[in-house]
């Protein structure tokens, strides 16, 4: 079982390499300019032909006031990629839709986030649960908990809709206030330590045949 999980984490991993994103990615971005739907539960489907470009990320914590009301200034000036129908990361954020994708840590049992939001968003960890409030909205925090079977991470998908002009506001935190920060999912996890095992074995080798 172990091993056949081991190459389905190779072949991923493949395609990451080979798909020129960076290794180092907690969490993979996208966004889409023109979307005019006003709603973060919008089909992905239906945003194909639209101004998009990929981005990566460490966390979900932006806002426009700050930074500035483009797609570049307000996600904190990541490297786009795989840019396509003549995206553009100087352009108004306005209309616009972010996709998140990425691993969070959760302890066993109850894990309370806040989201502030300004327009729609929805955060989803499957059968977990997660916030849904997709629509035009002015700056609000919406507060859910998140209960984990055991401690471990857990994929999470994070969608947001900005319309209606300025400002933007999308800062996802503990209820701490400590930003979630996006970390490796359990396929990057293994292959790490794959990697750190068969460095190990490949030293004790070399240490057996010196003697």
């Amino acid at each position: 079982m172990r091993i056949h999980k081991l190459l389905s984490c190779l072949l991923v991993s493949a395609l990451v390499i080979f798909g020129a994103a960076a290794a180092n990615a907690q969490a993979t971005g996208q966004i889409w300019q023109n979307d005019t739907s006003d709603t973060a539960d919008v089909s992905i489907a239906s945003l194909a032909g639209l101004p998009t470009a990929k981005f990566l990320t460490f966390n979900a914590n932006y806002n426009s006031s700050v930074t500035g009301y483009t797609p570049a200034l307000f996600l904190n000036s990541p490297t786009f990629f795989s840019t396509a129908n003549g995206f553009s990361a100087t352009a108004s954020l306005d209309n616009s839709h972010v996709l998140i994708i990425g691993g969070v840590l959760l302890a066993k049992g109850a894990n309370n986030f806040d989201v502030a939001h300004d327009d729609g968003v929805n955060i989803s960890f499957g059968a977990l649960g997660g916030v849904d409030n997709p629509g035009p909205t002015a700056q609000i925090t919406d507060s859910f908990t998140i209960t984990a079977p055991s401690a471990g991470v857990y994929s999470a998908v994070l969608n947001y809709n900005e319309c209606c002009g300025p400002p933007a506001v999308l800062e996802w935190t503990y209820a701490t206030g400590a930003p979630v920060t996006f970390v490796p999912e359990p396929c990057t996890i293994l292959l790490m330590g794959t990697g750190l095992a068969g460095l190990a074995a490949y030293r004790r080798l070399k240490k057996f045949k010196k003697v």
